[in-house]
């Protein structure tokens, strides 16, 4: 994530730290943080990052393909139904009534 992070992290920290009246509800974390949480089913991961805003959805698409080959590489497998395909036979399995 720090190829992702670094340029944006240290300058938001410090842009972040000027607000005026943020001393009453904390100083927001601008460095990047996973959090796991466990159900029922599976272990869901979520990553908090800071990224310039313009590179959101760029930076999004590279941790998930980097992410998912190498759960690939270390043999885990994808247990999502978002990840399921499913292949329909191409013959009619019925006859059709005239």
């Amino acid at each position: 994530m720090a190829d992702y992070t670094s340029e944006v992290a240290e300058p938001a920290k410090t842009a972040l730290q000027r607000l005026p009246g943020l001393s009453l509800i904390g100083s927001p974390e601008t460095q990047t943080q996973v959090y796991v949480s466990l159900t029922e089913h599976w272990v869901a991961c979520t990553l908090r990052y800071v990224v310039l805003a313009r590179s959101r959805r760029t930076v999004k698409h590279r941790v998930q393909v980097e992410t998912l080959k190498a759960l690939a590489k270390a043999g885990i497998e994808i247990a999502s139904p978002g990840l399921t395909l499913m292949r329909y036979p191409t013959e009619r399995m019925w006859k059709e009534e005239v």
